[in-house]
């Protein structure tokens, strides 16, 4: 089966676990009855999804391996390559460093596991899901009714930092209005855990949602900047100030962007006998990836860029997230609108120019 389908049938969230061999545990396994003759442990290992496996004999096996992070585990009865059914497997909380006993029959589902306390705490954030899941089945708003109660409820606990990287998922939903309350679930881990690579991570995209919704705020001047354009001339914002201005945030390998293009390229010749300008600025990294797509897209307005990919210096005073983007930027060099794509854009400048047309 496709092994990333195994998480996700077990209810198993591989986020922000980032193991590496390290530390050595143990896994002592008990079967109650003969009817298993392998037991297959899953994990992300430091290359991807790992799977080993140990040999029940006389009804026992042992698991071993290396981490550095605690993660969830999964035991079962079924090979890598087969689909098993949820009483085939159980999931657990491993540890570095740790010597953990299982005790269970054929279906896993009565499973008993000692010699690690913080699998207390696994459970009961399980079971929290299992009962919302039951209560809501289809429902939305399992971040806070299941993770986010977890932790206001459970502040000492060994899990926050997974239940806070289950909470914020792949993070893309995070808005700026979003970002003191995750400040706040961030503010519950306790010191040990305030630096880790986690943490960093999840700090700074909280920084850079900040100064999206701050520094290039509509209402608020937009940033000047200076970059050289596709001759190595310098290009200026504030050298455009007395006309309005769209900075088009793009790459040559954005499809969404290379999408748009046609209808930026057609509200550019509509409406720039009127004054309207344009400054592209390019995450690209190859010089010529990037001239290539200026020409074969037709844009015909100034285009900037260091070619240093997501290093750009722009990236970060703009707190760009993705491409495309764009900031609409009036003649005192304020910023009026940002996101605007395709008929929104022509509809925005449609009513500053609706008495200029030529």
């Amino acid at each position: 089966m496709n092994k990333f389908a195994f998480w996700i049938i077990t209810g198993i969230l591989p986020v922000a676990l980032f193991a590496q061999d390290a530390n050595n545990f143990s896994i002592m396994g008990e079967v109650k009855d003969g009817h298993i003759r392998k037991v297959y442990l899953s994990y992300f290992g430091s290359h991807g999804i790992r799977t080993d496996s140990a040999t029940v004999e006389g009804h026992v096996y042992r698991l071993t391996g290396k981490i550095s992070n605690g993660m969830v585990v999964s035991l079962s009865s079924t090979g890598p390559d087969d689909l098993p059914a949820p009483d085939q497997l159980v999931g657990l909380y491993l540890q570095p460093s740790e010597n953990i006993r299982v005790t269970h029959g054929w279906s896993f589902s009565d499973a008993a596991i000692s010699g690690s306390p913080v699998n207390a705490e696994y459970s009961k954030l399980m079971g929290m899901m299992k009962d919302y899941k039951a209560k809501r089945a289809g429902q939305s708003g399992e971040r806070e009714d299941v993770y986010g109660r977890y932790m206001r409820e459970n502040p000492n606990s060994p899990l926050l930092e997974y239940a806070l990287s289950c909470y914020l998922g792949d993070m893309k939903w995070i808005t700026a209005k979003d970002v003191e309350g995750v400040r706040g679930y961030l503010g519950l881990l306790p010191d040990s855990q305030r630096n880790t690579a986690f943490a960093r991570t999840v700090t700074e995209l909280l920084d850079k949602k900040t100064t999206f919704e701050t520094s290039v705020a509509v209402g608020r001047p937009a940033p000047d900047f200076t970059q050289n354009d596709t001759a190595g001339r310098p290009v200026t914002l504030s050298s455009y100030r007395g006309k309005w201005v769209l900075v088009d945030f793009w790459a040559s390998w954005c499809g969404p962007c290379r999408q748009d293009n046609p209808n930026v390229v057609a509200v550019y010749r509509k409406y720039h006998p009127n004054g309207f300008e344009i400054i592209g600025v390019s995450l690209d990294q190859s010089e010529t990836s990037w001239k290539k797509a200026i020409r074969d897209d037709k844009l015909a307005w100034a285009q900037v860029s260091d070619l240093k990919y997501w290093n750009n210096a722009l990236v970060k005073e703009y707190g760009i997230q993705g491409v495309p983007q764009n900031f609409l930027i009036d003649p005192r060099g304020v910023i009026i609108a940002k996101g605007l794509r395709g008929a929104d854009l022509e509809k925005k400048l449609s009513e500053i120019y609706k008495n200029q047309l030529k």
